[in-house]
């Protein structure tokens, strides 16, 4: 870092950013040249994605969040494998969408706030609820008694448990979460051994309460203002198997009955 900045620095005959305690931060003169890399860079991005589409072998890679990847997507990749035998699948775990001017992945499919300049399509609005285990929910009878027992969330989304609780008119100081994970995943998989109550995104849990494993421990549902949404590149549209993958994702039918 320190050698490119010099290097910068005898290009331009100022310096291009500046180092503080927790970041980097552009200054002007970086400021003034930074769009001109930025679509350099984008369109380097665009020429490697366009040598790698002419493959002959038809891949598509998937980037996405680790619940999404875990509980939402196994079950669509099935399906798409089952009709598209000759496409390879790859998927990616990551905990931030990833910019797909640079990074060469075909799809991203994140819970994430809408952006407007993003090619995005909304898969459904997030919605979240209160779930637990049957046995769990059989000792809930009052709101008390809900936040009378451990309440969990993934680490991902702290706020979770109190946007939920101000939408439902309730004290979000009595909301605060006692148990934090890692992973949705984990945090699902206690929720269904008994270990408490989960804040549920519905786009994860649904598969859980149709089946009967998890059920609603509160009426109220939440909309978070965030959706379940799949991005891609132009170019990536124009391939006749992610067109096909973008059927299967957007009119998935669960075989109980559950859509996306």
């Amino acid at each position: 870092m320190a050698r490119f900045q010099g290097a910068t620095s005898a290009w331009t005959g100022s310096p291009l950013f500046t180092r503080r305690a927790n970041d980097v931060r552009l200054t002007e003169t970086g400021q003034q040249l930074a769009p001109g890399f930025t679509a350099a860079f984008d369109e380097l991005g665009n020429a490697v994605r366009a040598l790698r589409n002419a493959r002959p072998e038809r891949h598509i890679h998937i980037a996405t969040m680790p619940g999404i990847a875990q509980l939402w997507l196994p079950a669509r990749l099935s399906a798409f494998r089952a009709a598209t035998s000759d496409v390879r699948l790859s998927v990616t775990a990551l905990e931030r969408p990833p910019n797909l001017k640079r990074e060469l992945f075909d799809l991203s499919i994140f819970i994430s706030e809408p952006d407007p300049d993003e090619m995005e399509i909304t898969i459904a609005e997030d919605v979240i609820y209160p779930v637990c285990a049957p046995e769990i929910a059989q000792k809930i009878n009052s709101t008390n008694d809900l936040f009378s027992l451990p309440r969990l969330l993934d680490q991902s989304w702290q706020d979770d448990w109190h946007i939920w609780a101000m939408s439902a008119g309730l004290s979000p100081t009595d909301a605060t979460a006692t148990e934090r994970y890692s992973l949705y995943g984990l945090a699902i998989q206690e929720t269904l051994a008994g270990a408490g109550i989960l804040m549920g995104h519905d786009c994860l849990v649904r598969e859980h309460v149709q089946a009967g494993r998890l059920v609603a421990a509160h009426e109220h549902q939440s909309k978070t203002g965030k959706i379940l949404s799949l991005r891609l590149q132009k170019e990536s549209r124009k391939r006749p198997e992610i067109r096909d993958m973008l059927t299967l994702l957007t009119g998935f039918q669960s075989g109980s009955g559950g859509g996306t």
